[in-house]
């Protein structure tokens, strides 16, 4: 526990000394005891009788100070951090905790309903900074008597609690934000750099040797709040194609008036919840949801499909490539990805003998629905911007707006429109919950597109319908169509239609989406395992055919065994159709090699008229699973012969990195990969996991401290006694805390977690109060006797003052030590009763020692 004595320095000695004898207190009965202090001698020369030991009547009695607090507001964790207790005037021997407006407001306190409610001779005065105690805030201070009507507060000074118990009606109701706005931490300046590099090179007989490279780079720069965020990326291949893609650049800080929301500036996209979503350059005001409370949870792609061999796969939208990954054979799935706006995904399957898959994946719609009272909106003006447009001469400069309001619980009205010189939307909607039939919501968009030269205006409709509902097994089903007149046109489109239409009249130049029907169900099955469906189908104006991609899913685990079957259909006009299946099974082979990380597996993969079977084993070393591993071995039905495919992982404390090799009858492919984050701060650069500048991230320091376990994965301190945390929830509560376990043992620390609320992108800087050295138990000699009891020993080393009292037959234990250095010793108030002393410990392994040493 971290405790600092706030009375004059003379008096020290006296304060320890009682806390060193804490434990004979806690061992007598709760009745208050009665000192008799007359024997005791202090170094500042006042007399005992000046000083009050009330505190010490009680069990867990202690001196007024600064102490570490966890904080309980009616029975809830609320916060963690130094509070200044004193005593209590009205409760002699007892302590009382410093507190002000500001922590009223962190703990969910309201402190203007207390003031209104306190008789005027109770309200908390003003007081001088530092009179009661250390907050750095000027104003109003006292104990929580003083501010809310009956309550109370008890403080244990032995579980570092402080729990405070007031009247439900003082409890600041639930608001729209999860915790209020000056808790908000922002962090410190700082530049984070995510890395993700990925190669491979195949070869095969008949074409040769291809390499692709993919790095994959993402910035961000803190600043007083504001965040630069930058994300990019460059692919070469050895057929000669190189290029730097930037996905965005914008500048945003957060703000919390109208509900909530973020400031952009730059190169970014519109949300596309009611609108389509737009990449542009400019200025954008939209609504967080992460500052809600409760949250409104929102919706994250996720590209999933099935790999035969060690495979590349590709993520492009539009013309630009967002995504590369070596992936190994069987079902694959990314979530979260940088994309360059909310619209369709086209993803690209090459495998290890260089066969080419490539679908189209739909952006999803569920229905629109906020809570009553919410308004949520998106605001932007600025210049459409996609780097690999083929654009018109139709303007781009264009402004935005869409809200969506809840009128009641069950009812949500949204409108949208886009103004352009040359293009004009509006969007009229409502969404409504039903109690037996679920989330529905319906809207119908009118565009108006002036095209140049002789094609004129175009005038249309589209009308979308979505639709949700949750059953037992905790069920998820979406449903959304969508279908447009052939002259309607999103500002995308209108902006995409190729300019020979306008010279040529060329109808068939003139291909935009019709309809497309959207589907995702996942139904748990109890006993019977749980089942998937999800995929779209999309068709054309002026194209025949349609394309669609499907998959669907099912798993279920017998005894031991997992069984997972998968399946999928991808069709795109004038591409023909593609089919594949998968079967896979599994279980553990702990039993047999002594180690539950490991499995066994049989896998059969399916591609149209191909089938593969492949058996394998797979598991991790290590109590983190930090190593990994995969070893197949396959066979087909197309005598292409034996196949191998193996794999190999580390998830490093300050980066990943993994390796591939595949080999079969004709062809062979290695694969390598490293990923991980950089982070440039005040006190230096420290390497980390990757991180996630959706989120917030925490910088651990513990001075001195390296190899120190997080509770939070495979993290831990580096060389100068620095970690980062990444992922954790912005704008909400957050506990960081260190694996006790992991501590070295020559360090001792006084708090293993901390209490932080970042926001959006911050790197909020935890310190830890750490004891880094020698544990010591020295035995004090003064002309060959023990120094006397409660004799004060201080110790300066490493820039730090470790002090402790003297116990019985002159013993005094002190950590954190230099391996040599120099001591003082005091036990009286004249200039002789006091001593200093040099000790040099021995150079032996452990980090106890005992030692005697002569004080002169």
């Amino acid at each position: 526990m971290k405790w600092r004595i706030l009375i004059h320095q003379g008096k020290i000695s006296l304060s320890c000394a009682l806390a060193f004898g804490g434990f004979i207190v806690q061992g007598v009965a709760e009745e208050a005891l009665d000192f008799d202090i007359g024997f005791l001698q202090f170094s500042d020369k006042a007399e005992s009788t000046s000083f009050n030991l009330d505190y010490f009547a009680k069990s867990g009695g202690m001196f007024p100070g600064e102490y570490d607090v966890t904080v309980y507001v009616n029975d809830k964790k609320v916060d963690q951090r130094p509070v200044s207790f004193v005593a209590s005037e009205r409760d002699p021997g007892v302590l009382q905790a410093v507190i002000t407006p500001q922590l009223l407001e962190a703990w969910g306190i309201e402190s203007d309903k207390t003031l209104h409610a306190l008789p005027v001779e109770t309200v908390p005065t003003a007081q001088d900074k530092g009179a009661r105690g250390t907050e750095d805030e000027m104003g109003l201070r006292g104990g929580i008597s003083e501010w809310v009507p009956e309550s109370k507060e008890v403080f244990n000074y032995q579980d570092g609690s402080l729990k405070i118990t007031v009247p439900q009606a003082y409890i600041t109701p639930p608001g729209w934000l999860r915790t209020p706005p000056s808790t908000w931490e922002q962090g410190v300046p700082a530049l984070m750099v995510n890395y993700d590099y990925s190669g491979s090179s195949m070869n095969n007989n008949s074409d040769g040797t291809y390499r692709f490279d993919f790095l994959n780079l993402s910035g961000l720069l803190n600043i007083m709040g504001w965040r630069v965020r930058n994300d990019m990326n460059y692919a070469t291949s050895s057929t000669g194609h190189s290029k730097w893609n930037v996905l965005n650049t914008y500048l945003q800080h957060d703000y919390s008036f109208w509900q909530g929301g973020q400031l952009t500036v730059g190169q970014t996209s519109t949300d596309g919840n009611i609108l389509e979503s737009i990449p542009f350059e400019g200025v954008m005001l939209q609504s967080d949801d992460s500052m809600l409370n409760p949250d409104l949870g929102g919706f994250a792609p996720v590209v999933s499909g099935i790999a035969n061999s060690n495979a590349v796969v590709s993520v492009y939208q539009g013309n630009s490539l967002i995504f590369q990954q070596n992936v190994p054979p069987g079902p694959f799935e990314f979530k979260d990805l940088t994309r360059n706006y909310n619209g369709d995904m086209d993803i690209e399957i090459r495998e290890s003998d260089g066969t080419i898959r490539r679908y189209t994946q739909a952006s999803a719609q569920v229905p629109i629905l906020v809570r009553q009272g919410r308004t949520y909106y998106n605001l932007a003006t600025g210049r459409y911007h996609v780097e690999s447009l083929n654009s018109n001469s139709m303007s781009k400069d264009f402004a935005l707006g869409s809200l969506a309001w809840g009128a009641t619980n069950s009812t949500t009205l949204y409108s949208g429109s886009i103004l352009s010189k040359d293009y004009a939307t509006l969007s009229l909607g409502v969404g409504q919950y039903l109690p037996v039939i679920g989330a529905i919501s319906a809207d119908v968009i009118y565009s108006d597109a002036r095209f140049p030269g002789n094609y004129g205006t175009k005038r249309g409709q589209a009308y979308r319908l979505s639709y949700s509902r949750a059953f037992d097994e905790t069920s998820v089903n979406l449903m959304a169509y969508r279908y447009a007149t052939s002259d309607y046109y999103t500002f995308s489109e209108a902006l995409r239609v190729d300019p020979r239409v306008f010279t040529a009249g060329d109808e068939d130049n003139r291909k935009h989406q019709r309809s497309r029907l959207q589907m995702s169900l996942s139904q748990g099955l109890g006993d019977y395992g749980s089942a998937s469906l999800s995929g779209s189908r999309d068709d054309y104006w002026n194209q025949s055919g349609y394309s669609e991609n499907w998959s669907v899913s099912y798993s279920k685990s017998i005894n031991q065994v997992s069984i997972s079957l998968a399946g999928g259909i991808n069709r795109s006009p004038g591409s023909g159709t593609d089919k594949t299946f998968s079967l896979t099974m599994s279980t553990s082979f702990g039993d047999w090699l002594g180690s539950s990380n490991t499995s066994v597996n049989y896998a059969m993969y399916g591609y149209n008229n191909r089938v593969q079977h492949n058996v394998g084993l797979n598991g991790s070393f290590f109590d983190d699973s930090r190593l990994n591993y995969s070893v197949s071995e396959g066979w087909d039905n197309q005598d292409q012969g034996a196949n191998t495919n193996t794999s190999l992982g580390y998830n490093a404390a300050y980066g990943n990195m993994n390796v591939g090799y595949g080999r079969q009858r004709d062809a062979w492919q290695t694969n390598y990969g490293i990923s991980g984050g950089v982070i440039v701060h005040p006190d230096g650069v420290t390497l980390s996991q990757p991180l996630s500048f959706e989120s917030a991230m925490a910088l651990v320091e513990i001075p001195g401290a390296s190899g120190v376990g997080m509770s939070h994965g495979n993290i831990q301190t580096d060389w100068f006694g620095n970690a980062v945390v990444p992922n954790l929830i912005p704008y909400a509560r957050n506990e960081v805390s260190i694996n006790v376990a992991s501590l070295p043992e020559n360090v001792e620390i006084r708090n293993n977690n901390a209490v932080l609320i970042p926001s959006k992108g911050a790197l909020v800087k935890v310190p830890f109060d750490a004891e880094v050295g020698r544990r010591v138990l020295l035995k004090l000699l003064h002309q060959g006797k023990p120094l006397p009891f409660g004799t004060v020993v201080t110790v300066n080393t490493k820039g730090t003052t470790r002090t402790g009292i003297v116990a019985e037959k002159g013993k005094v234990y002190l950590s954190g030590l230099a391996n040599s250095g120099v001591l003082q010793a005091k036990w009286g108030k004249y200039d002789d009763e006091g001593c200093e002393g040099e000790f040099t410990l021995p150079e032996e392994d452990g980090t106890f020692t005992e030692e005697t040493v002569q004080c002169q």
